[in-house]
């Protein structure tokens, strides 16, 4: 048949030729002759035919991968280990000097009441996380912001497939928090833990201590924690990883649960040293690195299927992190905190 061989020559020509649509919302390599995008469902019938050899997406200012984003994303991982670990110091400082002001009291006093010692240390807690939050949003978002706007248009343009992965980002993220879950109970089933890690108590701690507290730590957890976390382990960590997901899904996953478990196993440590802590202490902190990285591994993964889009990580975190804190606030209310 002459039109079939006519038909076969021009598919033959095309894939001699390498000439192909690339999806500009996720960069999948779609036939010529597609109208809507084999992996996003995208409508592509009036997009420009390229040559494969060279990927529009890698010219494109806001694509994940494209390297001239790679010094935004150093500045950006530079900033929040300076806001976490340098300006916090700064902030708890100014809040304490003027906290013992405003309470009239010096250092002395404070140290020999355990009562108002335990006040001022969950009202500096609180006050010290919520401005670290803060400040760091308010640096990075702008630094990222093209890259944000980017992805919210992508968003917005085709909803129905990053709502899909957002909804079964949640499913997928609770199925690895029971899982994980699970692992800490075997591992810590001969230990009294208290159910829970040291940064959760911090935070049940502090919505314990007063209704402003409750506030600031609302906000920074169901708000600024799952914006500035996601652009900071999801957005900027896998920028550096553009040919090895599987890498990027691990290894961001494991920082991500590091941060959260770390600083109190290095505390416990020094306390070890001190003589006031023990090394099953450290053990009980350290497994529950398994319960975040449930959390992780799933948020990780539905980044990656979401195309590199921000938007459904920080809906699925927000999500997380709200049902966690309505948990703990019936809880406390209960009396079961």
């Amino acid at each position: 048949d002459l039109r079939m061989s006519r038909g076969l020559g021009d598919v033959y020509k095309r894939q001699r030729l390498n000439i192909m649509k690339y999806c500009k919302y996720c960069g999948q390599i779609n036939d010529s002759d597609n109208n809507f995008c084999i992996r996003c469902g995208i409508n592509i019938k009036n997009q420009i035919v390229t040559d494969t050899q060279e990927n529009p997406n890698d010219s494109d200012p806001f694509y994940l991968e494209n390297k001239q984003n790679k010094t935004k994303y150093i500045l950006s991982i530079a900033l929040y280990f300076f806001f976490f670990y340098i300006f916090s110091g700064f902030i708890q400082f100014l809040f304490t000097t003027i906290w013992l002001a405003i309470k009239h009291i010096d250092y002395d006093t404070l140290n020999s009441s355990k009562t108002l010692y335990n006040e001022y240390l969950t009202d500096a807690l609180a006050w010290t996380n919520f401005l670290t939050y803060v400040g760091a949003c308010g640096t990075l978002i702008p630094i990222l912001f093209p890259i944000i706007k980017k992805d919210l248009k992508n968003f917005a343009q085709n909803q129905g497939f990053y709502w899909k992965w957002t909804g079964l980002g949640i499913l997928i993220m609770y199925g690895g928090i029971i899982i994980a879950s699970i692992i800490v109970s075997i591992l810590t089933f001969w230990i009294d833990s208290g159910g829970t890690s040291e940064n959760q108590e911090v935070i049940n701690t502090i919505m314990k201590s007063g209704g402003l507290n409750l506030v600031l730590i609302s906000v920074m957890t169901v708000i600024l924690a799952p914006i500035l976390e996601e652009l900071i382990f999801r957005k900027a960590l896998f920028g550096f990883f553009k040919h090895n997901t599987i890498k990027a899904v691990i290894i961001t996953s494991i920082i991500f649960a590091s941060i959260h478990v770390v600083p109190a196993c290095l505390t416990i440590m020094l306390e070890i040293i001190a003589k006031n802590a023990r090394w099953i202490d450290l053990y009980t902190e350290f497994v529950y690195i398994f319960s975040y990285l449930g959390q992780a591994f799933a948020i990780s993964y539905v980044y990656h299927k979401s195309n590199g889009n921000i938007i459904p990580s920080i809906f699925v975190h927000f999500v997380n992190n709200f049902i966690s804190l309505i948990m703990n606030l019936i809880l406390m209310y209960s009396g079961n905190l």
